[in-house]
Protein backbone atom coordinates (compact mmCIF):
# COMPACT_ATOMS: atom_id res chain seq x y z
CA UNK A 1 0.00 0.00 0.00
CA UNK A 2 2.58 2.39 1.12
CA UNK A 3 4.43 1.95 -2.52
CA UNK A 4 1.60 2.48 -4.44
CA UNK A 5 2.19 6.30 -5.06
CA UNK A 6 5.53 5.22 -5.90
CA UNK A 7 4.13 2.44 -8.30
CA UNK A 8 1.70 4.79 -10.12
CA UNK A 9 4.31 8.05 -10.28
CA UNK A 10 7.23 6.03 -11.92
CA UNK A 11 5.51 2.91 -13.65
CA UNK A 12 1.48 3.95 -14.43
CA UNK A 13 1.88 7.50 -15.48
CA UNK A 14 3.10 8.40 -18.58
CA UNK A 15 6.83 9.53 -18.59
CA UNK A 16 7.17 8.18 -15.14
CA UNK A 17 9.70 5.57 -16.09
CA UNK A 18 11.44 8.00 -17.58
CA UNK A 19 12.07 9.35 -14.18
CA UNK A 20 13.59 6.67 -12.26
CA UNK A 21 16.76 7.07 -14.43
CA UNK A 22 16.96 10.21 -12.36
CA UNK A 23 16.55 8.73 -8.76
CA UNK A 24 19.42 9.14 -6.35
CA UNK A 25 18.70 8.70 -3.04
CA UNK A 26 18.08 5.05 -1.32
CA UNK A 27 15.00 3.21 -1.77
CA UNK A 28 13.13 0.54 0.53
CA UNK A 29 13.73 -3.11 -1.41
CA UNK A 30 10.15 -3.01 -2.32
CA UNK A 31 10.56 0.10 -4.72
CA UNK A 32 14.23 -0.48 -5.05
CA UNK A 33 12.94 -3.82 -7.02
CA UNK A 34 10.37 -1.98 -8.66
CA UNK A 35 12.88 0.41 -10.02
CA UNK A 36 14.90 -2.41 -11.13
CA UNK A 37 12.67 -4.40 -12.58
CA UNK A 38 11.08 -1.64 -14.92
CA UNK A 39 14.50 -0.79 -15.53
CA UNK A 40 15.51 -3.97 -16.88
CA UNK A 41 12.47 -4.73 -18.97
CA UNK A 42 12.61 -1.42 -20.37
CA UNK A 43 16.04 -2.08 -21.40
CA UNK A 44 15.13 -5.19 -22.91
CA UNK A 45 12.54 -3.77 -25.28
CA UNK A 46 15.57 -1.33 -26.91
CA UNK A 47 17.28 -4.09 -26.99
CA UNK A 48 14.60 -6.12 -29.10
CA UNK A 49 13.91 -2.89 -31.42
CA UNK A 50 17.30 -2.65 -31.96
CA UNK A 51 17.34 -6.24 -33.46
CA UNK A 52 13.80 -5.66 -35.33
CA UNK A 53 12.00 -2.75 -35.13
CA UNK A 54 8.67 -4.50 -35.14
CA UNK A 55 9.48 -6.95 -32.48
CA UNK A 56 7.76 -4.73 -29.87
CA UNK A 57 4.41 -3.74 -31.43
CA UNK A 58 4.01 -7.90 -31.83
CA UNK A 59 4.67 -7.87 -28.37
CA UNK A 60 2.31 -5.91 -27.16
CA UNK A 61 -0.02 -7.01 -29.97
CA UNK A 62 0.39 -10.66 -28.18
CA UNK A 63 0.31 -9.60 -24.15
CA UNK A 64 -3.40 -7.91 -25.55
CA UNK A 65 -4.86 -10.74 -27.51
CA UNK A 66 -2.84 -14.14 -26.25
CA UNK A 67 -2.72 -13.92 -22.49
CA UNK A 68 -5.38 -14.31 -20.08
CA UNK A 69 -6.11 -13.44 -16.41
CA UNK A 70 -7.23 -16.79 -14.14
CA UNK A 71 -8.69 -15.82 -10.83
CA UNK A 72 -8.75 -18.72 -8.66
CA UNK A 73 -10.94 -18.60 -5.73
CA UNK A 74 -10.85 -20.94 -2.36
CA UNK A 75 -13.37 -21.18 0.63
CA UNK A 76 -10.75 -20.44 3.26
CA UNK A 77 -7.26 -18.70 3.47
CA UNK A 78 -5.54 -22.04 4.30
CA UNK A 79 -6.44 -23.53 1.28
CA UNK A 80 -5.45 -20.23 -0.38
CA UNK A 81 -2.23 -20.39 0.84
CA UNK A 82 -1.44 -23.94 -0.05
CA UNK A 83 -3.07 -22.95 -3.67
CA UNK A 84 -0.47 -20.06 -3.93
CA UNK A 85 2.34 -22.22 -3.45
CA UNK A 86 1.95 -24.86 -5.63
CA UNK A 87 1.29 -22.30 -8.29
CA UNK A 88 4.38 -20.17 -7.45
CA UNK A 89 6.88 -21.78 -8.99
CA UNK A 90 8.09 -18.79 -9.89
CA UNK A 91 8.92 -15.25 -8.36
CA UNK A 92 8.83 -14.41 -4.24
CA UNK A 93 7.70 -16.86 -2.59
CA UNK A 94 4.89 -15.94 0.17
CA UNK A 95 6.36 -15.81 4.03
CA UNK A 96 5.04 -16.20 7.39
CA UNK A 97 5.48 -12.62 7.45
CA UNK A 98 2.68 -12.27 4.26
CA UNK A 99 0.04 -14.64 6.13
CA UNK A 100 0.38 -12.95 9.23
CA UNK A 101 -0.17 -9.56 7.96
CA UNK A 102 -3.25 -10.22 6.02
CA UNK A 103 -4.48 -12.35 8.90
CA UNK A 104 -3.68 -9.39 11.69
CA UNK A 105 -4.30 -6.33 9.20
CA UNK A 106 -7.39 -8.38 8.77
CA UNK A 107 -9.01 -8.91 11.82
CA UNK A 108 -8.81 -4.77 12.15
CA UNK A 109 -11.84 -2.77 11.95
CA UNK A 110 -12.53 -0.40 10.81
CA UNK A 111 -11.06 -0.09 7.60
CA UNK A 112 -9.75 3.25 8.24
CA UNK A 113 -7.69 2.33 10.95
CA UNK A 114 -6.14 -1.09 9.23
CA UNK A 115 -5.21 1.34 7.00
CA UNK A 116 -3.43 3.24 9.56
CA UNK A 117 -1.74 0.04 10.96
CA UNK A 118 -1.26 -1.57 7.05
CA UNK A 119 1.18 1.95 7.01
CA UNK A 120 3.23 0.91 10.45
CA UNK A 121 3.77 -2.57 9.37
CA UNK A 122 4.95 -1.88 6.03
CA UNK A 123 7.26 0.68 7.58
CA UNK A 124 8.73 -1.69 9.86
CA UNK A 125 9.45 -4.47 6.79
CA UNK A 126 11.30 -1.54 5.39
CA UNK A 127 13.39 -0.77 7.61
CA UNK A 128 14.86 -3.83 8.77
CA UNK A 129 14.19 -5.49 5.32
CA UNK A 130 11.96 -8.78 4.01
CA UNK A 131 14.82 -11.23 4.96
CA UNK A 132 15.35 -9.64 8.66
CA UNK A 133 11.33 -9.06 9.15
CA UNK A 134 11.32 -12.27 8.89
CA UNK A 135 13.29 -13.51 10.90
CA UNK A 136 11.63 -11.18 13.80
CA UNK A 137 9.00 -13.79 14.06
CA UNK A 138 11.37 -16.23 15.27
CA UNK A 139 12.54 -13.99 17.76
CA UNK A 140 9.21 -12.71 18.79
CA UNK A 141 8.06 -16.58 19.21
CA UNK A 142 10.94 -17.58 21.37
CA UNK A 143 10.11 -14.79 23.68
CA UNK A 144 6.92 -16.05 24.01
CA UNK A 145 7.30 -19.93 24.35
CA UNK A 146 11.07 -19.62 25.91
CA UNK A 147 11.77 -22.75 24.45
CA UNK A 148 13.47 -24.86 20.94
CA UNK A 149 11.39 -24.30 18.02
CA UNK A 150 8.95 -27.25 17.41
CA UNK A 151 7.76 -27.60 13.91
CA UNK A 152 5.77 -25.00 11.65
CA UNK A 153 6.93 -21.19 12.87
CA UNK A 154 3.76 -20.04 11.86
CA UNK A 155 1.82 -22.30 13.62
CA UNK A 156 3.85 -21.35 16.68
CA UNK A 157 3.25 -17.79 16.40
CA UNK A 158 -0.69 -18.39 16.08
CA UNK A 159 -0.30 -21.00 19.20
CA UNK A 160 2.00 -18.99 21.51
CA UNK A 161 1.64 -15.33 20.39
CA UNK A 162 -2.08 -15.05 18.84
CA UNK A 163 -1.97 -11.66 17.05
CA UNK A 164 -4.91 -12.15 15.84
CA UNK A 165 -6.96 -12.44 18.95
CA UNK A 166 -6.02 -8.33 20.13
CA UNK A 167 -4.33 -7.49 16.74
CA UNK A 168 -3.57 -3.50 17.57
CA UNK A 169 -2.61 -4.69 21.13
CA UNK A 170 -0.28 -7.03 18.81
CA UNK A 171 0.94 -4.24 16.72
CA UNK A 172 1.56 -1.95 19.47
CA UNK A 173 3.06 -4.07 22.21
CA UNK A 174 4.81 -6.67 20.84
CA UNK A 175 5.46 -6.46 16.59
CA UNK A 176 6.38 -2.65 16.16
CA UNK A 177 8.45 -2.40 19.87
CA UNK A 178 10.47 -5.64 18.72
CA UNK A 179 11.08 -4.76 15.39
CA UNK A 180 12.64 -1.30 16.59
CA UNK A 181 14.72 -3.12 19.27
CA UNK A 182 16.00 -5.80 16.29
CA UNK A 183 16.42 -2.84 13.49
CA UNK A 184 18.77 -1.47 16.98
CA UNK A 185 20.78 -4.69 17.56
CA UNK A 186 21.19 -5.76 13.87
CA UNK A 187 22.51 -1.91 13.24
CA UNK A 188 24.26 -1.33 16.77
CA UNK A 189 22.89 2.32 16.38
CA UNK A 190 20.70 2.68 19.58
CA UNK A 191 20.53 6.21 20.34
CA UNK A 192 20.23 7.62 23.88
CA UNK A 193 21.73 11.00 25.60
CA UNK A 194 23.80 8.50 27.83
CA UNK A 195 25.55 5.29 27.71
CA UNK A 196 24.66 5.54 24.16
CA UNK A 197 28.02 4.41 23.10
CA UNK A 198 28.38 1.69 26.21
CA UNK A 199 25.18 -0.31 24.36
CA UNK A 200 26.26 -0.06 21.19
CA UNK A 201 29.78 -1.59 21.55
CA UNK A 202 27.95 -4.84 23.83
CA UNK A 203 25.31 -4.83 20.53
CA UNK A 204 28.81 -4.79 18.41
CA UNK A 205 30.52 -7.37 20.49
CA UNK A 206 27.41 -9.65 20.94
CA UNK A 207 27.45 -9.86 16.64
CA UNK A 208 30.56 -11.67 17.00
CA UNK A 209 28.94 -14.15 18.38
CA UNK A 210 28.66 -17.71 16.46
CA UNK A 211 24.71 -17.92 16.73
CA UNK A 212 21.75 -15.60 17.37
CA UNK A 213 20.06 -17.28 20.21
CA UNK A 214 20.98 -14.29 22.38
CA UNK A 215 19.20 -11.62 20.26
CA UNK A 216 15.52 -12.56 21.57
CA UNK A 217 17.31 -11.47 25.57
CA UNK A 218 18.82 -8.33 23.54
CA UNK A 219 15.17 -7.93 22.01
CA UNK A 220 12.77 -7.67 25.29
CA UNK A 221 15.87 -5.71 27.28
CA UNK A 222 15.77 -2.76 24.68
CA UNK A 223 12.10 -3.28 23.72
CA UNK A 224 11.40 -2.56 27.79
CA UNK A 225 13.97 -0.69 29.07
CA UNK A 226 14.17 1.69 26.25
CA UNK A 227 14.17 4.62 28.40
CA UNK A 228 16.25 3.60 30.96
CA UNK A 229 19.90 3.31 29.50
CA UNK A 230 21.52 2.86 32.55
CA UNK A 231 19.93 -0.20 33.26
CA UNK A 232 19.93 -1.43 29.56
CA UNK A 233 23.83 -0.72 29.24
CA UNK A 234 24.21 -2.87 32.55
CA UNK A 235 22.08 -5.89 31.30
CA UNK A 236 23.69 -5.88 27.71
CA UNK A 237 27.21 -5.63 29.63
CA UNK A 238 26.24 -8.97 31.34
CA UNK A 239 25.08 -10.35 28.39
CA UNK A 240 27.59 -9.88 26.16
CA UNK A 241 29.64 -11.63 29.08
CA UNK A 242 27.18 -14.92 28.93
CA UNK A 243 27.35 -15.17 25.33
CA UNK A 244 30.65 -15.00 25.24
CA UNK A 245 31.30 -17.29 27.73
CA UNK A 246 28.90 -19.91 26.09
CA UNK A 247 30.72 -19.55 23.04
CA UNK A 248 34.44 -19.54 23.95
CA UNK A 249 33.15 -23.02 26.11
CA UNK A 250 31.34 -24.10 23.07
CA UNK A 251 28.35 -24.51 25.11
CA UNK A 252 25.48 -27.03 23.16
CA UNK A 253 22.78 -25.60 21.77
CA UNK A 254 20.40 -27.38 23.35
CA UNK A 255 21.80 -26.10 26.42
CA UNK A 256 22.65 -22.69 25.27
CA UNK A 257 19.09 -22.49 23.89
CA UNK A 258 17.77 -23.66 27.66
CA UNK A 259 19.72 -20.94 29.44
CA UNK A 260 18.57 -18.18 27.39
CA UNK A 261 14.64 -19.36 27.48
CA UNK A 262 15.61 -19.65 31.52
CA UNK A 263 16.94 -15.48 31.05
CA UNK A 264 13.83 -14.61 29.43
CA UNK A 265 11.42 -15.88 31.93
CA UNK A 266 13.19 -14.47 34.51
CA UNK A 267 13.38 -11.02 32.60
CA UNK A 268 9.50 -11.39 32.61
CA UNK A 269 9.06 -12.44 36.47
CA UNK A 270 10.88 -9.23 37.22
CA UNK A 271 13.44 -11.53 38.99
CA UNK A 272 16.81 -10.04 40.46
CA UNK A 273 19.02 -10.68 36.92
CA UNK A 274 21.96 -9.57 39.38
CA UNK A 275 21.71 -12.07 41.73
CA UNK A 276 24.55 -14.62 41.55
CA UNK A 277 22.15 -17.37 41.13
CA UNK A 278 20.62 -15.39 37.67
CA UNK A 279 20.63 -17.47 34.60
CA UNK A 280 22.47 -13.83 33.36
CA UNK A 281 25.46 -14.35 35.75
CA UNK A 282 27.87 -17.20 35.25
CA UNK A 283 28.52 -19.41 38.05
CA UNK A 284 31.91 -19.94 39.46
CA UNK A 285 32.22 -22.98 37.35
CA UNK A 286 31.64 -21.26 34.47
CA UNK A 287 34.09 -18.47 34.79
CA UNK A 288 36.77 -21.01 35.49
CA UNK A 289 35.94 -22.83 31.85
CA UNK A 290 35.89 -19.50 30.30
CA UNK A 291 39.52 -18.56 31.67
CA UNK A 292 40.66 -21.98 30.41
CA UNK A 293 39.16 -21.49 27.16
CA UNK A 294 41.27 -18.27 26.55
CA UNK A 295 44.57 -19.64 28.36
CA UNK A 296 44.38 -22.86 26.33
CA UNK A 297 44.97 -23.72 22.59
CA UNK A 298 43.28 -20.30 21.01
CA UNK A 299 45.52 -21.33 18.02
CA UNK A 300 43.80 -24.26 17.07
CA UNK A 301 40.25 -23.24 18.70
CA UNK A 302 36.94 -22.09 16.75
CA UNK A 303 38.05 -19.68 14.53
CA UNK A 304 34.77 -17.63 15.86
CA UNK A 305 37.01 -18.24 19.53
CA UNK A 306 40.21 -16.98 17.87
CA UNK A 307 38.50 -13.49 15.95
CA UNK A 308 36.49 -12.65 19.25
CA UNK A 309 39.79 -13.32 21.63
CA UNK A 310 42.07 -11.52 19.55
CA UNK A 311 40.05 -8.09 18.75
CA UNK A 312 38.97 -7.88 22.39
CA UNK A 313 42.44 -8.57 23.67
CA UNK A 314 43.33 -5.73 21.00
CA UNK A 315 40.63 -3.25 21.91
CA UNK A 316 41.24 -3.64 25.81
CA UNK A 317 44.83 -2.93 25.23
CA UNK A 318 43.95 0.18 22.77
CA UNK A 319 44.63 3.48 25.11
CA UNK A 320 41.74 5.15 22.69
CA UNK A 321 39.06 2.13 22.81
CA UNK A 322 38.32 2.80 18.93
CA UNK A 323 34.92 2.15 17.70
CA UNK A 324 34.21 -1.56 17.25
CA UNK A 325 34.00 -2.49 13.84
CA UNK A 326 33.92 -6.59 13.02
CA UNK A 327 32.55 -7.17 9.23
CA UNK A 328 35.74 -7.53 7.89
CA UNK A 329 37.64 -8.64 9.75
CA UNK A 330 39.85 -11.72 10.08
CA UNK A 331 42.45 -13.43 11.40
CA UNK A 332 45.67 -13.70 9.49
CA UNK A 333 49.02 -15.98 9.83
CA UNK A 334 52.09 -13.68 10.32
CA UNK A 335 54.84 -16.58 11.37
CA UNK A 336 55.46 -19.65 8.98
CA UNK A 337 52.76 -22.22 9.96
CA UNK A 338 55.21 -24.83 8.99
CA UNK A 339 59.06 -23.67 10.09
CA UNK A 340 61.91 -25.65 9.57
CA UNK A 341 63.05 -27.75 12.52
CA UNK A 342 66.64 -25.95 12.13
CA UNK A 343 64.76 -22.38 11.96
CA UNK A 344 66.00 -19.65 14.22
Amino acid sequence: MRDAQFFCEHIQEPGGIAKLDGITQKLDSAQENIRANALALRNRLKELAASDADLPIRLVRFIATRCFLVVVWTPDDEAAFRIFSVLNDRGLDLSHADILKAEVIGAIKPDALADTYTNRWELAEAELGREAFKDLFAHIRMIHEKKKQVGVLLTAIRNSVKPVDAPTAFMDKKLLPYSKAFSDILSADFESVIHEEEINNSLRWLKLIDNIDWIPPAMEAISTLRQKPTDLARFLHDLERLATSLMLCRTPPNVRIARYAKLLDAMQNGSDLYAQSSPLQLSATEQQETVDAIEGDVYNANRFNRRMILLRLNWELASSKPKIEVEDVSVEHVLPQNPDATST
